[in-house]
């Protein structure tokens, strides 16, 4: 699937307070937040959802994580609705990765596997105190084929250090 990159998306307001596209003339309201900003989790779902042919749009996607308190104020999307925005409004079973190794069997398995890595290691620039959301896709050797919220090309990554730097990750099916 085609990655969804964040920076494309500074029209679409995505702030604790309310997630909406912004109309032609207006511009972002003083002390809020874009996707632009801060969408690397809702960015991440889309193209998962679009893998399983469905569909949604990224506002949508926003205002259901607004509206049910899954963005915050300081500290940007809360992970756990990664787990629950999926399997309950679109019907995707989210599944923890456990270990490496369950990593690695999903992406073999043609598992999209949605993994949350510090931003300063993707992009080797450690003033970036962030994470981001990268989809692993394909494990080809000792490379992993990843889509990232960033970019709007596929990038193959070092599988090892792909794996040394994952904070936690989550296997995405269809319910049964």
């Amino acid at each position: 699937p085609e990655p969804i990159c964040q920076y494309d998306f500074t029209r679409v307001l995505y702030d604790y307070r309310e997630c909406r596209l912004l109309k032609d003339a207006e511009s972002v309201p003083q002390g809020y937040k874009t996707m632009a900003d801060s969408g690397t989790i809702p960015c991440a779902i889309i193209p998962i959802l679009n893998y399983y042919g469905l569909s949604t749009n990224l506002s949508h996607l926003g205002k259901i994580l607004v509206e049910n308190g899954y963005r915050t104020e300081n500290d940007g999307t809360r992970w756990i609705a990664i787990d629950k925005i999926p399997e309950l409004v679109y019907g995707i079973r989210t599944q923890i990765q456990s270990s490496v190794f369950e990593l690695c069997e999903s992406v073999l398995s043609e598992l999209p596997v949605l993994a949350i890595v510090p931003a300063s290691w993707l992009h080797n620039l450690e003033s970036m105190p962030s994470n981001e959301c990268i989809t692993a896709w394909r494990i080809e050797g000792n490379k992993v084929i990843v889509t990232t919220t960033s970019s709007h090309s596929p990038r193959k990554l070092d599988l090892i250090e792909f794996l040394r730097n994952i904070k936690r990750a989550w296997a995405f099916q269809p319910m049964k």
